[in-house]
């Protein structure tokens, strides 16, 4: 989805798109990014246009997303839930609940670099664990018995992460959630027991065939 948005100072069309960008994502005003991105960019002996400038700049300031390929419009509907600041040869733009703001459609554009501005953590953190474990998860050429394990074993990783996250915030907060946290700590145990004694049989099945017990 595409929604115009121009937050020149005096709605003029000009080449401002960084400003533009990091305006829609932060919802500073124009005036603001420009003065901000200026002295930092004075600091450094540089232009805040600048290639180099800006991806070191959003580098430092927000997540990169690795190994994300596709259009704009694309990866903005990938995170319905978030917001992005996508930057494509000459171009950068912001993405907000899956809405592409500029003062062009530029969907069809193929994205170069991708950050996170803000975020609902646990789907996020999910997509980026998964991304930098997807050959683990690789789901070509698999038995549905495979298929099956490979997404036990990924469930089970979530589930224990946010269980992790549930008990140490509980104290900090006041939470009483012991319910819950029991309740995941069940279901992770009982996931776990299928992996092993999955695991097990295999372990079996191989020493029966080394010593050729059918």
């Amino acid at each position: 989805m595409y929604k115009y948005y121009n937050a020149n100072a005096v709605n003029r069309y000009t080449d401002d798109c960084v400003i533009r960008a990091i305006s829609c994502a932060t919802n500073k005003s124009w005036d603001y990014v420009y003065d901000y991105l200026s002295d930092i960019a004075q600091y450094e002996g540089t232009l805040f246009d600048k290639r180099d400038f800006v991806q070191d700049y959003l580098d430092r300031t927000y997540q990169r997303l690795p190994e994300i390929r596709g259009s704009v419009g694309y990866i903005s509907g990938m995170f319905p839930n978030n917001t992005l600041l996508i930057t494509m040869p000459g171009h950068i733009v912001c993405s907000k609940r899956g809405v592409v703001y500029d003062t062009t459609d530029c969907r069809n554009a193929e994205a170069e670099s991708v950050w996170l501005v803000e975020w609902e953590w646990i789907y996020t953190l999910s997509f980026l664990w998964y991304n930098n474990h997807k050959e683990d998860y690789d789901m070509k050429d698999k038995t549905m018995i495979e298929k099956i394990k490979i997404v036990s074993k990924y469930v089970m990783n979530i589930l224990a992460f946010i269980n992790a996250v549930i008990i140490g915030l509980s104290p900090i907060w006041g939470w009483n959630l012991d319910k819950i946290t029991d309740s995941v700590s069940i279901i992770i145990g009982l996931i776990g027991v299928y992996l092993v004694s999955g695991k097990l049989f295999e372990i079996k099945k191989d020493v029966n065939t080394e010593i050729g017990v059918g």
